[in-house]
């Protein structure tokens, strides 16, 4: 067993990307960190190995997790832009005030128009 230094872990990034592409998998980024730092503590004549354990089955599934929520993020965020807008409007007060509100279209667009 190795040392995992900086170097060897850079080391252990190049071979891991060559696998990914010789094997037409992707790895997410928590697995890869993980497999980095594995390799980087084998030896220099050792292939890259993706080891059958608990410790990478579930950096798999952390990946699977974070790629869920980030489309689930990305769909809300869409949805969002989609039901908000700006629109500008002046206050009147003791001095006249100019400012951008957001307002929700569905609900806001009748009450706003009475006015």
């Amino acid at each position: 067993m190795e040392r995992a230094t900086a170097g060897r872990i850079e080391r252990a990034r190049v071979q891991h990307m060559a696998y990914e592409v010789v094997n037409a998998v992707s790895f997410g980024p928590i697995t890869v960190h993980h497999l980095d730092i594995v390799n980087a503590g084998r030896p220099d004549s050792a292939p890259i190995a993706v080891p059958d354990d608990n410790t990478t089955t579930q950096a798999m599934e952390l990946d699977n997790q974070r790629e869920h929520a980030s489309s689930t993020w990305s769909r809300m965020l869409q949805i969002e832009c989609r039901a908000y807008r700006w629109r500008q409007c002046r206050l009147f007060s003791s001095t006249s005030i100019k400012c951008t509100i957001q307002k929700i279209l569905p609900s806001l667009q009748p009450r706003l128009n009475k006015h």
